[in-house]
């Protein structure tokens, strides 16, 4: 029994643990793609563009900006899952937590030290939680679409205690975010 207890400790701390790391990379992508957009918009002149002659006297191909209506659509398109996701992510966070404490304060288990395993699986769930609640704070403003991305897929395991219903609101997140015109209006 403290075999499987151990097992579901390390399973728990590598899932909390590799929420973190997506959600950071996540905001890695989006930062390195703002940066190439301000990088496009604005092309430095002491830099000589090189190519074929003549390949450079169009001007690129614009990138296709999403109307006001657009934006305002794709933004009701994420309220719902977006605000589903914070409260998910806001209860695991809170119960991940209490039960890091109540484990840490409890002094009654058989060999008589503390479950330091359990108490690291709820403190790396808690955040995979927090990473949650962060990306769907900013889904709801439709911004940083790798990181919405990130925290419909951190709150599934990430919401221990809202494990039923971490995986349906991931799964629609996803679903939501994946469409052509709400990945589109993101900034």
């Amino acid at each position: 029994m403290e075999a499987l207890k151990g097992v579901l400790a390390v399973i728990g701390t590598l899932i909390g643990i590799l929420s973190g790391l997506l959600t950071l990379y996540a905001k890695y992508l989006d930062l390195k793609a703002r940066a190439a957009r301000e990088e496009a918009e604005s092309p430095s002149a002491a830099e000589p563009r090189r190519g074929r002659p003549g390949e450079f006297d169009k001007p690129p191909p614009a990138q296709p900006v999403p109307t006001p209506a657009a934006v305002l659509h794709a933004r009701r398109l994420v309220k719902a899952p977006a605000i589903a996701i914070i409260v998910a992510g806001t209860l695991g966070l809170v119960g991940n937590l209490l039960l890091a404490a109540m484990a840490a304060a409890d002094k009654s288990t058989l060999d008589g030290s503390r479950p330091i395993g359990f108490v690291l699986t709820c403190l790396s769930l808690s955040v995979g939680s927090a990473a949650a609640v962060w990306a769907g704070s900013n889904m709801l403003r439709a911004r940083n679409y790798w990181l919405s991305v990130a925290g419909a897929i951190a709150v599934m395991p990430g919401s221990c205690l809202c494990v039923v219903t971490g995986v349906p609101i991931g799964i629609w997140s996803l679903s939501v975010l994946l469409k052509p015109e709400v990945k589109g209006a993101f900034t």
